[in-house]
């Protein structure tokens, strides 16, 4: 769970300075004039949008546990233990070569339309596609990948004009996402024994493809995103990223209106560029002095992975709450799917996306064309105790209020909260417990290192929610998370999206100031439901009475918005 962060002040002021036209400026390749851009206000206001990672990996489509986009790279270097190695030679052969899937790339069932029309449901505002990988293979007929790419092998199309059509056709804006630098290219020499090395000689591979590549696309397609990515090997001089972000500010077709991310080079991520993503599934519990992204995913493979089962993947209500909490920090949520081969986005990721839209008909005025606000969450605490927990012990029951109960387990150390999460959702929690893990607490408070935890719980109750502290276990009962947005017209009109639902109906938020003319109202189906509140004028403090509201027809799960006018 993320902890309140306040400092939100300079946050506010991004998307205003965009109202004048950047093609009034003109922007020098150093990154003090191109920093100095402003973050275009359709993007600050989007907030949602869907990340689509398809390719001729999407043939194989397999991963032990990891990400399957990966497979080339996995091949090449047997970096997962040989795992893609054996499952390669075993079911294709040791002489089937990796741009043999080309031909099997088929795409046979794919219709944009559909993608787009699926997308626009979603509530998402803007679509980003990919043209190309880290393995080289282009989604458009690139002129330096002869026989490796989507119109001459495979499909026989192109696939990000069709794509980008299709997008545009519903309303929806369109980017490029494209990897910097390729496995295989014979210009850039890997060690695969050590992996990517600093390297000298990169002139013609940045002249030919890098630079080639993007005002290709760029003059082909004016992509309103370009995402590069891949930060290894050269840095932003070798690349020069800073020389083609200057073209396409100053020269390019999209100049007043392109959004680029912070992915250019080794000495670039979360310091220079447009939007930072400084890494996967960024989900910062602060508000960043710069517009950011949360790229993530339903599963934990970007591209198809048909190892991944049913439970892998992200519920609705937890990608509601994903989505909610980055726009409280002042993000965005990019949310990927990977689509099979032949053009199909699974059934889950499909039910997943519309019930996004859902939820967004309804409560996307607490999304949209918001802003920061002076605080991004709060928890309104319902009764809270404190018991001793032995943490040797793997099983331990802890009492709470009225008899009920919550089970803990130590799940060990770990590097990272991926890795917490994984041992979470394994089978062996719920057969030794006869529950499913519901939640986890991962704690890396007075690590020797970072990244490394010593302390990894998983729970049976999703409202209990516990901090460890020298072997004393500090929980809450009937504690619901909130998160805060404000309105772009005024700072006043305050949205606070409620992830559960309070106990007796009645919701106590310290927070939020009212005043005289205070208004509170839940937003419900197509219009607002007024609500009755209590409060002193001026005193931080609001009880809010939803006990009457029919909580059965709130879309997305739990989740739901109050708007709150006037307010301090």
């Amino acid at each position: 769970l993320r902890l309140m962060a306040l400092p939100a002040v300079v946050f506010l002021a991004v998307s205003i300075l965009f109202s004048s036209n950047t093609a009034t400026r003109t922007y020098q390749p150093t990154w003090e004039s191109l920093d100095s851009r402003p973050i275009p206000e359709w993007f600050e206001d989007a907030k949602f949008g869907i990340f689509v990672t398809w390719g001729i990996f999407s043939v194989p489509a397999w991963s032990q546990g990891s990400i399957a986009e990966w497979y080339y790279q996995r091949l090449l270097t047997g970096s997962d233990h040989n795992a893609t190695r054996n499952f390669h030679y075993q079911t294709y052969g040791k002489e089937f070569s990796y741009d043999q899937f080309g031909a099997m790339f088929k795409a046979e069932l794919w219709d944009p339309n559909k993608w787009a029309e699926l997308f626009q449901n979603s509530g998402a505002k803007h679509v980003l596609f990919i043209s190309k990988f880290c393995d080289g293979w282009t989604n458009w007929k690139s002129s330096t990948k002869w026989n490796y790419n989507s119109v001459d092998v495979g499909p026989n199309r192109d696939l990000v004009g069709e794509m980008a059509n299709a997008a545009r056709a519903v309303g929806l804006k369109f980017g490029l996402y494209y990897c910097n630098i390729e496995w295989g290219n014979p210009l850039l020499p890997w060690d695969y024994e050590r992996g990517p090395q600093p390297y000298h000689g990169e002139e013609r591979y940045v002249e030919e493809v890098f630079l080639t590549e993007l005002k290709d696309l760029t003059m082909k397609y004016s992509p309103d995103i370009i995402n590069g990515d891949y930060c290894v090997l050269l840095n932003s001089t070798q690349l020069r990223s800073r020389e083609f972000l200057a073209w396409l500010y100053n020269e390019s077709p999209v100049r007043d209106r392109v959004v680029v991310n912070d992915r250019w080079g080794t000495d670039v991520r979360c310091q220079h560029g447009g939007y930072w993503t400084c890494r996967d599934k960024f989900e910062p519990d602060y508000v960043p002095p710069h517009k950011w992204v949360d790229l993530n995913t339903i599963g934990i493979s970007w591209g198809l992975n048909r190892q991944e089962t049913a439970e892998i993947y992200k519920t609705l209500p937890e990608l509601v709450e994903m989505l909610v909490s980055n726009v409280a920090y002042g993000g965005n949520l990019l949310l990927n799917v990977g689509p099979t081969s032949d053009g199909r986005i699974v059934p889950v990721m499909e039910e997943r996306l519309l019930g996004m839209g859902k939820w967004l008909e309804v409560n996307g005025e607490a999304i949209y064309s918001t802003r920061v606000w002076r605080n991004q969450t709060e928890v309104s605490v319902g009764q809270t105790f404190t018991v001793l927990a032995n943490m040797s012990n793997v099983d331990n029951s802890i009492p709470g209020p009225k008899n009920s109960t919550a089970t803990i387990k130590y799940l060990g150390n770990f590097h990272s909260v991926d890795e917490c999460l994984k041992a979470c959702q394994s089978t062996s929690f719920e057969q030794q417990f006869g529950k499913p893990c519901l939640s986890f607490t991962w704690q890396a408070n007075d690590c020797p290192q970072p990244e490394w935890s010593s302390t990894c719980y998983g729970r049976t109750d999703s409202y209990w929610s516990p901090t460890v502290e020298q072997g004393h276990t500090t929980g809450q009962r009937d504690a619901v998370r909130v998160y805060y947005t404000a309105s772009k017209a005024s700072n006043q009109t305050v949205f606070a999206t409620v992830m559960s639902w309070p106990k007796k109906g009645i919701l106590s938020l310290s927070v939020p100031v009212p005043t005289q003319n205070s208004a509170i109202s839940l937003l419900f189906k197509v219009d607002y439901l007024p609500l009755k509140y209590q409060g002193h004028m001026g005193s931080p403090g609001i009880v809010i009475d939803l006990s009457d509201v029919d909580r059965d027809q709130l879309p997305g799960g739990k989740a739901y918005s109050l708007k709150m006018e006037s307010v301090n």
